[in-house]
């Protein structure tokens, strides 16, 4: 039976180096970088019912697609400020990913403007009874 993980045995019989994806050297604390989270500052459905129900499963759609969101932060041009960003996104009835139409920010160039408009249109919106407009707007929040 082969022995697996970070105590096997290599097969030509040596003992394997240490991990070179393992870091265990303790945290430097004076070098870290702040923590950036994401916080949703408004949602306005144009076209839409209006009900809690489409808010929240247009919200939760938006929430999977965070993560891209996220990542733009390292574009904008004051790094360690926090920052508003809007944008106006066109759902079709038969959901899918949106058309980014209007953006509105004071966080970065175009690089970053580029990457949010990028990172918003993957999100994947369900089917809706019809299209929909949907102005979001959202908080980049700087913290120790």
């Amino acid at each position: 039976m082969p022995t697996t993980g970070p105590t096997a045995v290599a097969k030509s019989g040596t003992e394997p180096g240490p991990n070179p994806l393992v870091d265990d050297r303790a945290a430097d604390t004076a070098h870290a970088l702040p923590r950036l989270s994401v916080k949703h500052l408004g949602l306005h459905v144009g076209g839409g019912s209006g009900s809690e129900g489409e808010r929240t499963a247009l919200l939760q759609a938006l929430e999977r697609g965070q993560l891209p969101v996220l990542d733009c932060y390292r574009l904008v041009e004051r790094p360690g400020t926090g920052g508003t960003f809007g944008a106006d996104l066109f759902v079709a009835a038969a959901g899918g990913r949106p058309e980014v139409r209007a953006v509105r920010h004071k966080l970065g160039g175009p690089e970053f403007e580029a990457c949010m408009a990028s990172a918003l249109s993957k999100v994947n919106f369900g089917p809706q009874v019809r299209p929909l407009v949907v102005s979001y707007s959202l908080r980049f929040e700087i913290s120790s």
